[in-house]
């Protein structure tokens, strides 16, 4: 793996790139992550920042496990055991089934502002001017599409696959085999990239697809798997191409 930030010109002649949304394409003000840090305090669990984002990773990890060892990766399923993780990891003793629904609302009353991360529509237009087929796959809310269209960047893909919808989510192959499905190709033609190392990396890797990490927090992998291809600004894909 080149730590530098660079990324591998070893990467054979592909066809179409795929995009997580969240904290890939779009970044929010204040970060998704930081949102759950103050959430949590507000909860009467302190933790700090990054507390969070190296659970909210491992939690991540560990679902990626989970759906390997055979386990269910339906949406419902995938959101029960994400969070029983999330809170071994951060050492809270949380009831999910009875706390979620106050969970959600404190959260979704938490002001932000989506915007796109720093390069993207340049680099979009790009991979279109070369000839890049583009689509998003995303553990999202059914909203997907209407996120992208409202930061001016949905006319880009070709197909956008939204878990909520789809009623599978990251890391299970399925949505990623649906992805390439909708867009006609083998998983030799084509590269996810993610920012989350078990549902972006492991899940494109185990699915066929060629992963790219992108990964500005600069993480570091829970498994011996390294992706060749990690990169800390967006517009590196390009140098794929």
């Amino acid at each position: 793996m080149d730590t530098s930030g660079k990324i591998s010109p070893s990467l054979k002649i592909i066809s179409t790139v795929f995009f997580d949304f969240g904290d890939t394409l779009m970044e929010g003000s204040p970060s998704y992550l930081k949102r759950i840090t103050e959430l949590l305090g507000t909860l009467g669990f302190e933790r700090t920042y990054l507390d969070v984002v190296r659970a909210f990773e491992r939690a991540d990890y560990l679902v990626y496990l989970d759906t390997r060892s055979g386990l269910p990766g339906g949406d419902g399923e995938y959101l029960s055991r994400f969070l029983n993780h999330l809170g071994e990891c951060l050492r809270i003793p949380i009831d999910w089934p009875s706390a979620l629904p106050q969970i959600i609302r404190k959260f979704d009353e938490k002001p932000y502002v989506r915007t796109l991360s720093e390069g993207v529509a340049e680099t979009l237009e790009a991979l279109k001017q070369r000839g890049i087929r583009l689509g998003v796959i995303s553990n999202n809310d059914g909203r997907c599409r209407e996120k992208c269209a409202e930061l001016g960047i949905d006319q880009y893909f070709e197909t956008i696959i939204d878990s909520a919808i789809e009623g599978v989510r990251k890391p299970s192959p399925k949505i990623f085999g649906i992805a390439l499905e909708r867009m006609g190709i083998r998983a030799d033609e084509a590269v996810h990239m993610g920012d989350m190392y078990g549902s972006d990396v492991m899940g494109a890797r185990d699915a066929g697809i060629t992963p790219v990490w992108y990964n500005p927090r600069r993480s570091t992998p829970f498994d011996d798997y390294h992706p060749e291809h990690d990169i800390v600004h967006f517009k590196q894909i390009l140098d794929i191409f």
